[in-house]
């Protein structure tokens, strides 16, 4: 009954105060709140805090009183971000000291728009937080892909490969990221298959590499069969495998083993690329037997004319009636019987 008692004087006081300061214009009630709690009136106190109107001195006073969740409420519903960023570091430095993160997630997560403004601060001042705020508001997602993309900043393999891991392990347990699942066991696939060829050559220079130019590294060391294993375990496109390992074979000037490859499986990006990468490094005859099998008259007139094979171009130049191409072989050929046969053909230019 006392409790009743004591609780009936504190909401008349409350009340005899309002009545008294209701026209006074910028009163503070967080102050007057502030001395009545401090006098342990704390329910005078509450009420006092109802009747502020400032959000800052509501914030305040909600802090002071240790009210987190009514000076954060307050600060969502004021909607000045300075205000809501002076309440999430408060909260969060005071956690942090504790080490109870639990408690502040609690809180933000009560609050959807607090939450937002906290990722914001993640994402600008504290990528190392990220990860945590993603796990602990439900976003898996994202938190999958912060620790995926954490992982990349581990200089040790294998602490990189334990955090896409954890990462897979996420992204498995929802249906909805299968996608993301399959790709993130691939990259690990991937670096397990590259530390091997870097214990079987000896060289630290493929962990790390995209499939593509795993192939490339594997072609200009001779490892063929490492090159169609990658390829076959990574399924890259036929067409950038290809490019990829005629690049190499050029690179590493096996052209034995092009002309082989060439005439194996048909080539899904034709011979022209066979040719031109030849021609870039400086194989003359390697590019004409490519260029030779390039089956579009067009492409073939191009290659040679760029090659300078004047006798390759010249029935070419004849059966596309090309006048461009003939005014260019009359001016750099010096061949007096392909010289005849163009001004036969198309005339003195």
């Amino acid at each position: 009954s006392s409790n009743n008692f004591s609780s009936s004087i504190e909401e008349n006081t409350a009340t005899a105060i309002r009545s008294r300061l209701d026209n006074c214009i910028g009163i503070s009630y967080a102050r007057i709140g502030w001395i009545a709690f401090k006098n342990n009136w704390k329910k005078t106190c509450y009420m006092m805090l109802e009747l502020e109107t400032v959000s800052i001195r509501k914030v305040l006073l909600s802090i002071a009183i240790g009210d987190l969740d009514c000076a954060m409420d307050t600060a969502a519903k004021s909607r000045e971000g300075s205000l809501i960023f002076f309440v999430l570091m408060y909260v969060w430095e005071l956690d942090n000291h504790k080490s109870q993160k639990e408690a502040f997630y609690d809180l933000i997560r009560q609050h959807s728009e607090m939450s937002q403004y906290f990722i914001f601060y993640c994402k600008v001042c504290n990528h190392k937080a990220l990860k945590d705020c993603y796990f602990q508001l439900g976003r898996l997602q994202e938190a999958a892909s912060r620790l995926a993309l954490d992982s990349y900043d581990a200089t040790d393999m294998n602490k990189r490969l334990k955090k896409l891991g954890f990462a897979h392990e996420m992204y498995r347990n929802n249906r909805a990221l299968a996608f993301h699942a399959k790709m993130t066991e691939e990259q690990i696939h991937l670096y397990e298959f590259q530390r091997k060829l870097e214990s079987k050559t000896r060289e630290s220079c493929f962990v790390g590499k995209s499939v593509l130019a795993t192939i490339h590294m594997c072609v200009l060391r001779g490892l063929t069969a490492d090159a169609e294993s990658v390829r076959y375990k990574f399924k890259p496109s036929e067409r950038n495998f290809y490019h990829t390992k005629i690049r190499a074979l050029c690179e590493s000037e096996n052209w034995e083993e092009l002309r082989k490859f060439a005439k194996g499986w048909r080539s899904p990006v034709g011979y022209k690329p066979f040719a031109e990468a030849c021609i870039d490094h400086g194989n003359v005859d390697e590019a004409v037997f490519f260029a030779q099998m390039v089956p579009e008259s067009d492409e073939q007139l191009s290659l040679f004319m760029e090659l300078k094979q004047w006798d390759f171009c010249l029935p070419l130049v004849k059966k596309l009636r090309d006048i461009t191409a003939a005014e260019i072989m009359m001016r750099e050929c010096q061949d007096p019987e392909i010289l005849q046969e163009l001004e036969e053909t198309f005339g003195s230019t």
